[in-house]
This record gives C-alpha cells, structure tokens and sequence, in this order.
C-alpha cells in the first residue's frame, strides 16, 4: 500500500494564495486509503467548520490523474447540517477542476448555508429549502445543470439551468419549466402588494 493513513482529532489549516481566504478545519478524524496511484483512493471521515460538522466520504478511481491533470471516476458525498451534497462522474484535474456527472443538492436554508460560509445575506425573506438533481458539467467558474430538477422556496421547476460565479453576483441563465413564480417571498410583502426593492441573490454563491 502507497499510502494508509488515519488522522484523529486533528487540524487542518489551507490557505488560499490566489484569493487570499484562508480555512481551518478541527476535530479531523479522517481515514484515507491509497494503495497505489493506479488503484483507487478512498477518503472518509468527518471534520468541523465555522462550528458545523461534516462528513465526508470520496473515492478516486486513478490518482494518478491528480499529477497528470488527466480525468477519472471520481465519487463524492458530503453531509451536514447546512448542505447535503452527492456527485458521482468524471473530474478532470487541472488549473481549473472540471466534471462531468450527477448532481444531488440538498439545502434546508440557503440564508443560513451563505452566512455559514462567510457571506451572510442581506435581511429579508425567502431563500429557504433548495434542492437540485440533475447532470453537471462544469468548467473553472460556470456550471451547466442539464436535465435537473429544483425547488427553491416551495416553487418547482425542470429543464437546462446555466450559472456563472465569477462575477459580484451568480448570472442564471437558461431553459426552465416552472409550476408556479412568487416574488412575494422575496420581498416579505405577503399579499400587501409588489415590492420594488431589489432581491439579493448573492447567497446563491454559497451553493
């Protein structure tokens, strides 16, 4: 075996030298397995952050393509209290990630998800559940969501959902059929009529 590794209650520290954030993580308790660069790499165990704590499960079908930002079956599940996310397909290694495979998003409140990631919403409504399954493919900083089913806030919807985070705010674009559009929420009116205050997205940059 190349590698066959156990941290316990440990700590992580990444920082990020491009965009300046920098992560700690505590009470590490993770298990990896290597036993060659050609055979697969299993990851599992849980860690905390800002407070929350998360399990994480990932397997890489060839490590070897990390060194030669080449692609391989990769598998990752992640879980906790703020998001529960699962990915199953290809992920190319290299400046930028890139993948190819199914999504499964699951998120109670995606007000609570932003400001536990660092990027608290400004005050107002909505922006609770959010669930999303379908194909991603994605590429640096845009993420194209085919054949993917949602729901945000008690609305539903399907069809071909692009989303671009490089900027200030997420840029959506796309094809959606949708059961029904209410803006009420966002606005915290009710039924007292149309608001003409802006609705933050950016917490939509969290997911």
């Amino acid at each position: 075996s190349l590698a066959n590794m156990t941290i316990e209650n440990g700590q992580i520290s990444y920082s990020d030298a491009q965009s300046g954030a920098a992560y700690n993580f505590s009470d590490v308790d993770v298990t990896l397995n290597l036993p060659s660069l050609d055979e697969q790499l299993n990851v599992a165990g849980a860690l905390t952050w800002n407070a929350e704590r998360v399990n994480i499960d990932a397997t890489v079908e060839r490590p070897r393509a990390v060194l030669e930002a080449a692609t391989t079956a990769t598998t990752l599940a992640v879980s906790s209290n703020p998001v529960t996310f699962n990915y199953a397909g290809d992920v190319t290694f290299g400046t930028a990630l890139a993948t190819s495979g199914t999504v499964d998003l699951d998120v109670p409140s995606v007000r609570k998800l932003s400001a536990w990631t660092g990027s608290p919403m400004a005050e107002g409504g909505g922006f609770g559940p959010l669930a999303l399954n379908g194909q991603l493919a994605s590429a640096g900083t845009r993420y194209t969501f085919s054949n993917a089913t949602m729901s945000l806030d008690g609305m539903n919807a399907n069809g071909n959902l692009v989303v671009e985070t490089a900027g200030a705010r997420p840029k959506l674009s796309g094809t959606l059929a949708v059961d029904q559009i209410d803006t009420n929420v966002y606005s915290g009116q009710g039924d007292a009529g149309w608001s003409t205050d802006a609705i933050d997205f950016s917490g939509l940059k969290a997911v």
